[in-house]
């Protein structure tokens, strides 16, 4: 387990330091944003798979990693997708179902893409194909995904679980600003990388978010 923390000062770095038998590497000092803490963690991972967990996040079992990666082993891919879901931090009630069933390569045309820390991928991707782009405020991992599953064609399979709770309120949902903000940047990395997108295909997305929030899971879906 590696943590980089931005520098709390809200007892985070106590209670981290409380599990430092089981914490391979924890740094703590200011960083430049989300996605460059992102890259702090991937220049330290020695490991051959990449799992990011967020802030508040948490894995929805603790079987969680054995099973992706006995998963990634049988399947032979380099990475894979699982579904996510959103949570309310008090009560722990399911808020919106996350999946990737109907997700593929040419949704990315859509502006559609994976929940990212239901997204695992191994390392020699990113020292392949590069690391997250820190132009980018809150859609650093869709230009990262666009990159790696789009343009490069990583192989991937869909894992039918949900693998991570996670709370409400992130960086790019937590208000109609950040939505549109998010949707803003999407449009430019697809500029950015000469794939084509219209506003409307962005716009097209709503309904499969509104059935997200009123899809819920079944037991049998979580890992």
């Amino acid at each position: 387990y590696i943590i980089i923390d931005g520098g709390s000062t809200d007892g985070t770095i106590d209670k981290i330091k409380n599990y430092g038998s089981v914490i391979t590497k924890f740094i703590s000092e200011p960083d430049d944003g989300i996605y460059n803490a992102f890259n702090k963690g991937l220049k330290n991972a020695s490991g051959d798979l990449i799992a990011f967990l967020n802030s508040d996040d948490i894995f929805a079992s603790n079987k969680v990693l054995a099973s992706v990666v006995e998963e990634i082993n049988v399947k032979e891919v380099d990475s894979l997708w699982s579904d996510i879901v959103f949570i309310d931090k008090n009560t722990e009630e399911v808020k919106r179902y996350y999946t990737c069933k109907k997700l593929n390569r040419s949704t990315f045309l859509k502006g559609l893409m994976p929940p990212h820390p239901g997204v695992y991928i191994k390392k020699s991707v990113y020292e392949k194909y590069g690391v997250f782009n820190e132009n980018y405020e809150i859609a650093s991992d869709y230009d990262l995904f666009l990159r790696f599953f789009y343009l490069k064609k990583v192989s991937f399979k869909y894992y039918p679980k949900i693998t991570v709770k996670m709370n409400e309120g992130g960086i790019s949902n937590e208000n109609i600003f950040s939505t549109i903000k998010l949707n803003i940047e999407i449009y430019r990395t697809h500029k950015d990388h000469r794939v084509d997108i219209s506003l409307f295909s962005i716009l097209a997305k709503i309904p499969t978010r509104l059935l997200e929030l009123i899809k819920k899971p079944k037991p049998k879906d979580y890992n």
